[in-house]
């Protein structure tokens, strides 16, 4: 029988890192997607369990534990979105407004 750990990864974050994470948090400017994660990382360096950080920002404990680890494994650019398989989308030119 083998057990699983159960921990969260720890996560250490410099104050270059911190202060860039805190700006994105901030910003008027940032795209939602970008705060939350943020939001995640810097409650994960406060030592928040999963549980704690998802249900404080209204997400799942899975999201939760995909971005601490991204962040883990590769620091702030672990935070973007990866490259999806398949086809790219087309931006179909002179496509009139449909309204």
């Amino acid at each position: 029988m083998s057990l699983v750990a159960n921990t969260a990864v720890t996560i250490v974050v410099d104050e270059q890192n911190r202060r860039w994470l805190s700006r994105t948090v901030r910003s008027a400017r940032a795209q939602a997607r970008a705060v939350l994660r943020a939001r995640i990382v810097l409650a994960a360096a406060a030592g928040l369990p999963n549980a704690r950080i998802a249900a404080d920002l209204q997400v799942g404990v899975d999201a939760v534990r995909k971005w601490r680890s991204r962040f883990a494994a590769g620091g702030l650019s672990g935070l973007t979105d990866a490259k999806r398989s398949g086809r790219p989308r087309r931006r179909l030119a002179g496509r009139a407004d449909p309204g």
